[in-house]
């Protein structure tokens, strides 16, 4: 008789800086073979085509670090801008992913409103076609209810981009490092349907100004 295929008794563990996060498939998970030395700035072979659900695993799993948390911290933060407060459901975020944009969406609570309040923040990034590296642009106002658009778009703006920032150099530092041993860090970020696309590379030899 043929030999049974092995079964895994539990999902597969990505080791990234921010500690491990379990996938339930991580055949998108390409590790740079370590006979492969990047030369600074040189990309890695292959994109990273990350499935839009084992990306928002992979963002709950280090949003403790965009909000400046330990891990073991209970999910929410406050913010304060005056006599204004926004208290912000980190377990609670998400990410979605069209061709060329990228939706990072917020659930926040304030006393002017009832109950939990949905912010989207898209983003436009390259696509398979035309990748853009990591040029990216968005609206100057985020998708939410007046009261907190008014005061907090900045704030939202910025943390929904950190927090796709933070994704991407978690995953690049996870695949391996270059031929200096430091982490690779990302050179693209674009998206497609329901897939969040990484591009991992070398980190880029930074000169002094006036050194030769």
């Amino acid at each position: 008789m043929p030999p049974r295929p092995t079964r895994l008794t539990r999902a597969p563990v990505i080791a990234l800086p921010a500690g491990p996060i379990t996938i339930a498939i991580r055949d998108w998970f390409v590790l740079l073979r370590p006979s492969l030395k990047l030369k600074p700035g040189k990309p890695a072979p292959e994109l990273m085509r990350v499935p839009v659900k084992d990306a928002q695993t992979v963002l709950r799993g280090i949003i403790h670090l965009v909000a400046d948390i330990t891990a073991t911290a209970p999910p929410t933060v406050v913010w304060v801008a005056g006599q204004d407060e926004l208290l912000v459901l980190l377990d609670e975020v998400r990410i979605a992913c069209a061709p060329g944009l990228v939706t990072i969406s917020l659930f926040v609570q304030c006393e002017e409103l009832r109950g939990d309040q949905r912010v989207d923040v898209a983003f436009a990034v390259g696509t398979p076609q035309q990748p853009k590296g990591l040029v990216m642009s968005t609206f100057d106002r985020v998708s939410a209810n007046r009261l907190i658009a008014d005061t907090w778009s900045g704030a939202l703006t910025a943390f929904a981009w950190e927090a796709l920032v933070t994704v991407a150099q978690q995953l690049a530092a996870g695949m391996g490092t270059d031929a200096a041993k430091r982490p690779l860090v990302p050179g693209t970020i674009a998206s497609d349907t329901n897939l969040l696309l990484l591009g991992a590379m070398a980190r880029s030899r930074v000169v002094p100004a006036g050194a030769q």
